[in-house]
């Protein structure tokens, strides 16, 4: 009984760090496509309009063809864009709904097609998302990626289309276990709807243990 107590006080923590690990390769992921970042009118973030904010962002990047699509690497010019979306099981399938946070690389042979047909990079439909969209964290409660631009007084206030180059990223990814995100069984949970959803994952009083906040500013020098 003490080893079955102990093994599953294992597993709960185990399923704790891998979340947590992969919230930080996520931000991590995102930080490196930000370094290869290329401003130009493809760049790009929208709040996704629900009861929990969210964002959608995107931009071009330079890419060498080794981190491509071989079949679909030409050069170096490729569009990234990260979004959320809730998923379900398969039809027929038994088990809960999930939000994740998705990358889709648009690879370089595909972006200059569009461009030589004078086309601009159409925003994707996340949903559902494309089989070639990579899952890169699980269990999201909420991803947000600000851009800011400092001002002439040199304070920082949040980019807006129009406005001079941001300066720098601010990256917020929120993340719950696999214990708490079993009990979100509809896509109303994950948009913070539900009554569930607000005793669960919502902050009160004291520190939500259930979700963890990882966040990460990185610089726009260009």
């Amino acid at each position: 009984g003490v080893m079955g107590v102990g093994g599953d006080g294992y597993s709960r923590t185990s399923a704790r760090v891998d979340a947590h690990v992969e919230a930080r390769t996520a931000l991590r992921t995102l930080a490196d496509d930000i370094a290869a970042l290329r401003f130009d009118e493809d760049f790009g973030v929208r709040p996704v309009q629900s009861a929990r904010a969210m964002n959608e962002i995107w931009f071009s990047v330079w890419k060498p063809r080794a981190a491509q699509d071989f079949t679909k690497a030409s050069g170096d010019l490729c569009f990234v864009y990260y979004y959320t979306a809730v998923t379900q099981p398969l039809e027929g399938a038994i088990g809960p709904s999930s939000r994740k946070l998705y990358r889709r690389l648009v690879s370089s042979a595909d972006v200059m097609a569009k461009l030589k047909a004078g086309e601009t990079m159409d925003l994707p439909e996340p949903d559902p998302p494309a089989p070639e969209d990579e899952a890169i964290a699980f269990n999201v409660v909420q991803f947000l990626a600000e851009p800011f631009v400092r001002d002439e007084e040199g304070l920082d206030k949040a980019w807006d289309e129009g406005d001079p180059e941001p300066t720098h990223l601010s990256m917020t990814l929120r993340v719950t276990d696999n214990e708490t995100a079993g009990a979100l069984t509809n896509p109303e949970d994950w948009e913070g709807k539900s009554a569930l959803a607000k005793e669960l994952l919502e902050p009160g009083k004291v520190e939500n243990k259930r979700v963890r906040t990882f966040q990460m500013t990185v610089p726009l020098d260009r």
